[in-house]
């Protein structure tokens, strides 16, 4: 590559260049000549007419009682004087090899300052004392100043993981003296647990003097797009807190809820598992639940059963409620206390509604609602009271011509 510069011309010829400053030339800078250029063995008496200032001074340098006066523009980050280029040693000498490439990789006298050639820095066995110096000096003052803070952040962790254990423990034991659900017991106590925990990791970050706003932040960040990928399943999550912290049913409890109806076997952190009459696990998101209405039939000592059955209105509705109210109270499983009510529930297109309501056991429900809802049937069909049902008179007339 050329280098650009205003080159003075004289009205002559200019004198060849000498084969001796060619070779130079082109050892040293790495500069190619004009094309124009010719080579013999005369000195050339003006060689700043052909070179640029930097080859001059390098020139002038490697080979003292040349010519060198500069007289062109100095250039920018140019080297004030270069080292002869030391020959490359002959192939077979390893040793020599070696201590060559080191000098072309690191030349001698080049720094790792602002004014090495090339930028180009020195290895570690050229460090001096006083720099090894500093080096000490500063390690010892960082300790120093460190020493306090990171001192200060392990006993900070370790009274803080104590503290941790002891306020977990206690909060352990008041769930299990108020008779918490078992489930919910050592789910709430690791939930705590883990909160203080990340609390003290913040803490004694904070201590070490590193800046946990940004920190903080992105655990919000992450905090809020885990909640909106999975609100579902939280809101679900957060309903089985509820129905285990306020118990609106228990294992074993017959429960109507969400147009389903069973025994309640399982009450998971999702999810409730209830056992229908039908014997179908019907599982039920807890979310929806601690958001609906449940019918918890299993609340109360006795549960009252149900049953309405018709009578004609030719009959004697007295003779009706008597046998009705004899056949509740032989039915077995029925509770004394309190009694069988047998009433007039509604007077019908075609029927007189009688409704029989037993009490009995939560567990003894369909029991009683099936033996009463038979014996209605029977004991009726035994006094020769009918019931009623649905019927349709077709009268035919005859149109005569």
């Amino acid at each position: 590559m050329f280098l650009g510069i205003t080159l003075s011309l004289s009205t002559e010829t200019p004198p060849p260049l000498s084969a001796a400053l060619s070779r130079e030339l082109s050892m040293t800078h790495g500069m190619a000549l004009k094309s124009d250029s010719h080579v013999n063995e005369e000195p050339a008496p003006a060689l700043e007419t052909y070179a640029p200032p930097a080859v001059m001074q390098a020139v002038t340098s490697c080979r003292p009682g040349l010519p060198g006066t500069l007289k062109g523009p100095k250039l920018a980050n140019a080297p004030t004087s270069l080292a002869p280029r030391e020959q490359r040693p002959p192939r077979g000498d390893d040793d020599g090899l070696a201590s060559w490439r080191a000098t072309r990789t690191a030349p001698h006298g080049a720094s790792s300052h602002a004014g090495a050639v090339g930028g180009i820095t020195a290895p570690m066995d050229n460090v001096t004392p006083e720099q090894l110096a500093g080096y000490q000096d500063r390690g010892v003052a960082m300790a120093m100043e460190y020493a306090p803070k990171v001192l200060l952040a392990i006993v900070t962790l370790i009274v803080g993981l104590w503290v941790v254990r002891g306020i977990t423990g206690l909060f352990r034991r008041t769930l299990m003296a108020r008779r918490v659900d078992e489930t919910l017991t050592p789910f709430l106590s690791s939930l705590l647990s883990w909160t203080l925990r990340a609390a003290l990791v913040i803490s004694v970050v904070s201590i070490l003097g590193i800046e946990t706003t940004s920190f903080v932040a992105v655990l919000g960040a992450a905090g809020l797009a885990v909640g909106l990928a999975l609100q579902g399943s939280l809101q679900n999550f957060a309903g089985g807190v509820l129905l285990l912290i306020f118990r609106p049913y228990r294992v074993g409890d017959l429960i109507q809820a969400q147009g389903e109806l069973g025994v309640v076997q399982e009450i998971q952190i999702f999810t409730t598992v209830i056992l229908s009459p039908q014997n179908r696990r019907v599982i039920l998101p807890n979310g929806a639940l601690a958001n609906g209405n449940i019918t918890n039939l299993s609340a109360e000592p006795h549960v009252r059963v149900d049953c309405t059955v018709g009578v004609s209105y030719s009959a004697d509705l007295q003779q009706a409620k008597q046998v009705l109210m004899a056949m509740a109270t032989s039915t077995p499983k029925v509770l004394a206390d309190p009694e069988p009510v047998v009433a007039v529930s509604e007077l019908a297109d075609s029927a007189v509604n009688l409704v029989v309501r037993p009490y009995c056991q939560p567990d003894d429900y369909w029991d009683v609602f099936f033996a009463v809802t038979e014996g209605c049937k029977t004991s009726l069909d035994a006094a020769g009271i009918s019931i009623p049902f649905p019927q349709r008179d077709v009268h035919l007339f005859e149109q005569k011509k």
